[in-house]
């Protein structure tokens, strides 16, 4: 049998930190847009890898940057591309600038050192300051409003032409926590039911078998 040298993959680039153009640029392309088309694409990701300080703080994951909005404006009529990004302004994004280091757990990077607090931080119980807000997944429309969202029970509003951060949605379902809560979870991809009008997603609440 004779062994086959497989390149390496780099994945350096997974963990690359971008950064903000709050003045709205037009950006060069190849190829032409077709002329009806007449919109906006707004694009969520991780953004923020590295906390400048030293020693740096990095994430672990490739899910685990703050969260980056980018806004594509499109307009075939004109051939024209308008670009601009922001960071959301989550709560676990302003203490991390704030502390040079992070405050929350986040996907799959744990700031909790032995083995007994990382367990602990899988279950945050009714304190909603231990859960990230960093809702880096995808963008919604609910409740008319634009928003970032992630796994956990916590949404962000931010606009749609500065894509500056409103701040946090409060209705959505389990926003607020019970005493005898363990975990609360929502998935990130809900869908809009033209139907009904209305937005449809699934939350699940852990909790005590006897509570």
């Amino acid at each position: 049998m004779t062994d086959i040298d497989q390149e390496k993959w780099d994945n350096s680039n997974l963990f690359t930190s971008a950064s903000e153009v709050s003045n709205e640029e037009t950006i060069a392309f190849s190829g032409t847009i077709p002329k009806w088309l007449k919109g906006t694409l707004y694009r969520n990701g991780p953004g923020v890898n590295d906390i400048n300080n030293d020693p740096p703080t990095s994430v672990n994951h490739a899910f685990d940057g703050f969260a980056f909005i980018q806004k594509y404006a499109i307009d075939g009529s004109s051939q024209t591309v308008r670009f601009r990004t922001s960071f959301i302004k989550s709560r676990a994004y302003k203490e991390a600038i704030k502390r040079v280091h992070l405050t929350t757990r986040q996907f799959g990077t744990d700031l909790c050192k032995s083995i007994f607090g990382r367990f602990q931080a899988i279950f945050p119980g009714n304190d909603i300051q231990t859960l990230t807000d960093d809702t880096h997944v995808t963008v919604q429309i609910v409740s008319n409003e634009l928003m970032a969202l992630t796994e956990t029970m916590i949404g962000n509003i931010f606009g749609s032409d500065t894509l500056e951060t409103v701040g946090p949605l409060t209705a959505l379902p389990y926003q607020q926590p019970v005493e005898s809560e363990i975990f609360t979870a929502t998935t990130v991809h809900v869908m809009h039911d033209d139907r009904r009008s209305m937005t449809v997603g699934c939350a699940s609440r852990i909790t005590p078998r006897n509570s």
